[in-house]
This record gives structure tokens, sequence and C-alpha cells, in this order.
């Protein structure tokens, strides 16, 4: 199967990329209201931290293919499971579907969510914002770079 068949493709670009950041919103909000100690694209993944000690501009050679590979590959990930789930549980209200309501799940678990109440509104907006991107990609037409970039770039990137 090709990439293009999960949304790495030309067509709806723009628009996949507004509703993936209109999906993001949310939990940005939140974070601007706890606020935000620092940005920096995959914060939590320790190969960052090997490669910023490498200095400029030694520490591009890593640090870019890191992220751009892991959005590509979330993505993708999420684009799959998300197609998977809706062929074997087909419902009738697209909005409705179970792939993007199982992914925000799958991301939550995946990605050591605990449950508290003081974290409830963070996974709650975490959870919604999987769940928006699973549908960026099917508002517009099968795109997922828009996923790609908030996965890359925003997603992963915050410490509040």
């Amino acid at each position: 199967e090709s990439l293009a068949k999960y949304g790495l493709r030309k067509e709806g670009w723009w628009k996949s990329i507004l509703f993936s950041l209109v999906a993001f919103l949310p939990l940005f909000a939140l974070y601007l209201v706890r606020g935000i100690k620092t940005y920096m694209p995959m914060v939590n993944v320790l190969t960052i931290y090997e490669w910023l000690q490498q200095g400029f501009p030694n520490f591009l050679i890593g640090m870019v293919p890191t992220i751009f590979v892991w959005g590509v590959v979330q993505a993708v990930c999420y684009a799959l499971l998300c197609d998977k789930l809706n062929i074997s549980d087909p419902v009738k209200h697209e909005w409705l579907q179970m792939g993007p309501i199982y992914c925000g799940i799958f991301y939550l678990v995946l990605n050591g969510y605990g449950f508290s109440v003081a974290r409830l509104p963070e996974m709650l907006l975490t959870f919604l914002t999987i769940w928006g991107l699973c549908h960026a990609r099917r508002l517009s037409g099968g795109n997922s770079w828009g996923t790609v970039l908030v996965f890359s770039l925003l997603l992963n990137a915050f410490l509040v």
C-alpha cells in the first residue's frame, strides 16, 4: 500500500492543515491557561536531548529527521488504525465512527495518561484533539499532512 492511501499527498493539504489546527486549538487553549514553560518539538523524546548536546548546526542532523519521521509515522499509524476500525465497525453517522474514538483512547493509554481528577481536562482535550485529527483527514478529502504537522510540531512540544 502506498503512503498516498494514508493521506501523504498534495490534494487537500491546506484543508488538512486548517482542520488539524482547529482540532488542536482547545488543547492549546488549556496550555495557555496553565502557562507554557517551554516549546520544543518532541520534548519528551530522549534522543532529542542527545542531539541538542551536539551544538548548532550538528543537532539539526538528528532533530529534523526525528521530528519529521515521528510525525509521519504517528499520522500514518493513526490513519491506518482509524481506517481499519471504521471498516470493522461501521456506523451511519460519520461523527460517531469508532475509529477516531478508539484512536483517542489508544493515544491516552499509549502515552501513559494515568487517571487523576487534576489531569481530567487535559485527558479530555487530548482525546478531543486525536478524535479531531482523525476527522480532519476525512474532512480534507483524505489528506494527512495537517496531522503530521500537529504530531511533529505541536502535540508533543509544550511543557506546562
